[in-house]
């Protein structure tokens, strides 16, 4: 399981992380007046909370809370969580023998930790928050911590009773959202797939057009006519380059097949030469480099709508740019660079800034507003990983991007 396919921030957003931060700014000075002076407490400790509590304000830094999906974010809130909830709670359970004020906060403590973060990390967190706390105890007095009998077993009794059924809401909660997900992207392929029957019909039309402008004389009208069935043609075409997308994105949960011998140079050499274009210029301006081919093991199909996503994005950007088109305007390049294989496309579009350049593979995020989907290089991402490689971009804001995929070379 790797760090980027865990839900590190479970429902994330600017303003969760800003309430996070704010309530342990605020609630770690308030329970340490609370347990210190109003309901006295055997062990506490006003520089811990206060430590703990600076870490809450780093959560209301704009470039931390305003960027959920980001490396630095997710690594920080990572930590945090992990220091403050099981970490934090395990050591003032032991400084306090397991009395009855701290045996119920641990409990709340690590249902907030599941609340918080991936189930999976929570059970490593947990286990290892509590591991760590008695290692550092022991260290510090030399000695085990000291329980009453009764207090002890009554503690294990609950805190395991407890565990159980938070691990099993955390399970549940997260095969709950994986399941909405799943109706979601079911529901839009059905919609695509029920588009291609006036698809059809446009095709038809198209026919009968085309048809009957051979039957009638030479001249402006029959020229119509046909420039009229090609328009057509074209608008079917890229319609079901669409729904093809669509229905590929719709099973983006499903387990991917990767068992098929691929060339490189024929995939993207096909994907240039299939692409559904709108204009003869905007064929012209891709061009393919190629520096030395190589084979690879994925799904044809699969792969196909990676490079197809990959030129509709380079294409929207040129567009974006408003400039003329030209050859080399897009550029696919296909090579072995230390006995990894390369397909990289480069466009001089818009470009991608470097905020946002990060999240660009994460679900339903789309620099496109109002027309993507955000769901095209997520699913280049998963079925690139379903052949073991890798994905990457990299762009300058106004001069435009560039997506690498890394592949293991099949002999």
């Amino acid at each position: 399981m790797k760090f980027d396919e865990l839900e590190v921030i479970a429902h994330a957003s600017p303003r969760r992380l800003q309430v996070i931060g704010m309530a342990t700014l605020i609630g770690q000075p308030l329970f340490f007046f609370i347990w210190k002076y109003w309901i006295p407490q055997p062990y506490e400790n006003g520089l811990l909370r206060i430590a703990i509590a600076a870490l809450g304000f780093v959560l209301l830094i704009p470039k931390i809370a305003n960027n959920p999906a980001g490396i630095l974010t997710r690594q920080f809130f990572l930590c945090l969580s992990f220091i403050q909830l099981p970490c934090f709670f395990s050591w003032m359970y032991i400084c306090n023998h397991g009395n009855d004020v701290w045996l119920p906060s641990l409990c709340i403590a690590v249902l907030l930790y599941f609340n918080l973060t991936d189930w999976r990390i929570a059970i490593i967190g947990t286990i290892g928050g509590m591991l760590i706390s008695l290692a550092f105890y022991l260290t510090l007095f030399y000695e085990l911590p000291s329980f009453e009998v009764d207090a002890l077993s009554k503690g294990i009794v609950i805190f395991s009773f407890s565990f159980i059924c938070i691990l099993i809401l955390g399970y549940s909660s997260a095969n709950l959202r994986r399941e909405h997900l799943q109706y979601v992207l079911s529901t839009m392929g059905i919609m695509a797939h029920e588009l291609r029957t006036p698809l059809a019909s446009s095709v038809l039309i198209a026919d009968t057009l085309e048809n009957y402008a051979e039957n009638i004389e030479e001249g402006e009208d029959q020229s119509l006519l046909k420039k009229l069935a090609r328009r057509l043609r074209m608008l079917a075409a890229g319609m079901n380059h669409q729904i093809d997308t669509y229905i590929a994105n719709a099973g983006i949960l499903n387990p991917l097949h990767s068992n098929e011998m691929i060339s490189a140079f024929d995939m993207v050499n096909a994907c240039r030469d299939n692409y559904p274009y709108k204009t003869t210029v905007e064929s012209g301006c891709v061009v393919l480099n190629l520096d030395k081919d190589f084979q690879f093991l994925s799904s044809r199909i699969d792969f196909s709508k990676v490079l197809d996503n990959l030129l509709k994005n380079a294409l929207y950007s040129l567009a974006k740019s408003g400039r003329n088109l030209s050859p080399g305007d897009i550029t696919f390049d296909v090579c072995v660079v230390n006995n990894e294989g390369l397909i990289a496309i480069t466009d001089a579009g818009i470009g991608v800034k470097k905020e946002i350049l990060i999240d660009i593979f994460e679900p339903f995020f789309s620099t496109n507003k109002g027309a993507g989907h955000g769901l095209g290089l997520t699913y280049c991402k998963r079925v690139v990983k379903s052949a073991r490689g890798r994905i990457s971009a990299e762009s300058t804001p106004g001069m435009g991007a560039k997506f690498t995929i890394y592949l293991p070379i099949q002999s």
